[in-house]
């Protein structure tokens, strides 16, 4: 989600149409990692038709991209009529919007929690690893459907968008430059080195499927190895 992508054109929907596409996977994982998103992004849940809405948004987004999915499709795939959509958000880019921002809070808080579970600098990059793939991987429709879509945000969007993509960085950042000062972890350019790591992770979001043979935990244990060997080892064999 750190990444802008050019809007969806045919090549991409097809792709996705392949996809597992189960919204409500994606909206259990975000609330077990933030259980009060329902009510600080799309306002009190005293009804099910929000939750309705966003799933039905991320498997239509997934299955037609967002240029082909009318606020109609989102509405009958949530058994609502079209004006109940507009009771809970002003436009299909709002939906957009507030989903992005949802799975965004909900994955800064799990690296939090990551990196508050250890000092030791190579145990918490592991850790960071982890939660990132981790969360890339179970919310892999809608954050791929995020990031292909990035570019129909207005402004304003993007700067509220990219300052939680800020807050990744940082956590990241403080992580590495200290494994750096203690002499851990050995790289030159702290940015570079940044950058690599999280377009590994979050390109897990472009191809991970729950049908495969590996879980999201496994996964990121897989790349936390890949990860470490990068910083540890200095990049040798």
């Amino acid at each position: 989600m750190n990444q802008p992508a050019k809007p969806t054109d045919g090549a991409s929907v097809r792709s996705l149409k392949q996809r597992d596409t189960s919204g409500t996977d994606v909206i259990s994982f975000i609330e077990s990692m933030n259980q009060g998103f329902t009510a600080d992004f799309f306002g009190p849940p005293r009804h099910n038709s929000v939750r309705r809405l966003v799933i039905s948004a991320i498997e239509n987004f997934a299955a037609k991209g967002y240029h082909a999915t009318t606020t109609r499709d989102i509405a009958r795939g949530a058994d609502m009529s079209p004006a109940a959509l507009y009771v809970h958000f002003s436009s299909k880019k709002d939906l957009l919007f507030k989903l992005t921002m949802a799975m965004a809070s909900a994955m800064i808080d799990d690296l939090r929690r990551a990196a508050a579970s250890t000092d030791d600098p190579t145990a918490r990059l592991r850790a960071l690893v982890i939660s990132y793939v981790r969360c890339n991987a179970y919310m892999h429709t809608a954050v791929h459907v995020a990031t292909l879509e990035y570019q129909v945000l207005d402004d304003e969007q993007h700067r509220v968008i990219d300052a939680l993509g800020t807050q990744v960085n940082g956590v990241l950042d403080e992580c590495l430059l200290t494994g750096r000062a203690q002499g851990v972890f050995h790289f030159a350019n702290v940015t570079v080195l940044r950058t690599a790591i999280l377009s590994l992770c979050v390109s897990v979001s472009g191809w991970f499927s729950a049908k495969g043979p590996i879980t999201p935990e496994e996964m990121g244990e897989e790349y936390a190895r890949l990860v470490l060997r990068m910083v540890v080892n200095n990049g040798q064999p």
